[in-house]
């Protein structure tokens, strides 16, 4: 058997699955094929620091090549970053690999992680490998030291491989003689968030609004109850001047006593109630009569008006065909209870309201 040499001594730390490999090494019978070599341990080469894998090989006769390689994607890093260390085993398929097992260091490095790949195929041999994500908090050239793997042929042979163990550079993050002292920045104002304000100002202008509009529906624009326009002429005047204009229709010298004794109707009710204030044009006969009893009429005031709307009534309602004497006379005789009853306190009534056909049908009633 070949040992290793001196300038591959293994740490302490790893002391105990050597020698538990080299105790399998001298247990394993020797091979049924003569011709084939014995199964010897090969130590890596000397370290050298390089981010590319090298293989440490050791010849495994007809069943393929048993070699372990160590590799780093930097060689030189600064204090706390991560650098990633990978270890790989490629061995005969069927073989057993006994990876060391990671702990919370690796040297003066500190493993904050490590994962197992699956094994890979690589033509007749399987490839395992270990990648650790390690950092350093020191300065200066650190080494991470040779790790051994025990690979266990499928033949019953094992063998203890020794990978590399490589050195890595780990600089300050800064030269403390260059830093620059600057002033120390204002404290930053925190931003007001103002959709809140935004929202309930936005509520409260609608709120506004809204009471706003019904206040001034109420008071402004609300519809007032209907009253009774004020006559702008007086109620006499009124009639004078629609009698006026309904005898000059001459209705009755064209047959039509009926639509003569209505219009007369409507006239003479609208000065009975603008006169007295009651609702004439929709009241009754006998509701007229019964409001006007309180009114202080003359005895022959009030028998004119109950004949004037009597006898409009049958005619309207009853179809009534008065002589030709009360058609002609009729009109005369309203006229002059208007000329009995018109308002005292006015002014005396215009001498155009008192015409000569006025006299007239006076003189023929």
């Amino acid at each position: 058997m070949k040992m290793p040499s001196p300038n591959k001594v293994v740490g302490a730390r790893h002391a105990l699955p050597l020698l538990l490999g080299m105790a399998l090494l001298a247990a394993t019978p020797p091979p049924p094929d003569k011709t084939s070599q014995p199964f010897t341990i090969q130590p890596a080469p000397a370290a050298t620091v390089t981010p590319l894998p090298v293989p440490s090989p050791v010849p495994a006769g007809p069943m393929g090549l048993v070699r372990v390689a160590s590799s780093l994607d930097k060689a030189i890093i600064t204090v706390g970053d991560l650098i990633t260390y990978t270890l790989e085993v490629e061995a005969p398929a069927g073989s057993q690999v006994a990876m060391p097992q990671p702990g919370a260091e690796l040297g003066n490095f500190i493993i904050r992680d490590y994962h197992l790949a699956d094994p890979q195929k690589k033509d007749h041999n399987l490839v395992e490998a270990l990648t650790y994500k390690i950092t350093a908090y020191e300065t200066g050239t650190i080494a991470i030291p040779p790790l051994p793997v025990i690979v266990k042929l499928p033949n019953g042979q094992a063998t203890v491989l020794i990978a590399e163990g490589v050195q890595v550079r780990v600089a300050p993050v800064s030269n403390p003689d260059a830093l620059e002292v600057r002033e120390v920045k204002p404290p930053l104002a925190i931003p007001i968030n103002w959709k809140p304000y935004y929202l309930y100002n936005g509520i409260a202008l609608g709120v506004l609004i809204l009471a706003a509009g019904v206040l001034l529906y109420l008071y402004r624009w609300r519809p007032t109850a209907e009253e009774m326009p004020a006559p702008v002429k007086p109620a006499h005047e009124l009639f004078y001047e629609e009698l006026q204009a309904l005898e000059a229709m001459r209705l009755l010298e064209a047959g039509q006593v009926e639509a003569f004794y209505t219009k007369l109707s409507e006239i003479f009710r609208r000065y009975l109630a603008l006169r007295w204030k009651i609702y004439a044009l929709e009241y009754t006969t006998t509701e007229i009569q019964d409001h006007l009893r309180g009114q202080g009429l003359e005895m022959r005031s009030f028998a004119r008006i109950k004949w004037v709307l009597e006898e409009t009534d049958l005619v309207k309602f009853a179809q009534y065909q008065p002589a030709e004497a009360d058609r002609r006379s009729i009109p005369a005789k309203a006229r002059e209870l208007v000329d009995w009853t018109r308002e005292p306190d006015l002014l005396p009534m215009p001498a155009a309201a008192v015409s000569a056909p006025v006299a007239e049908t006076r003189a023929s009633a």
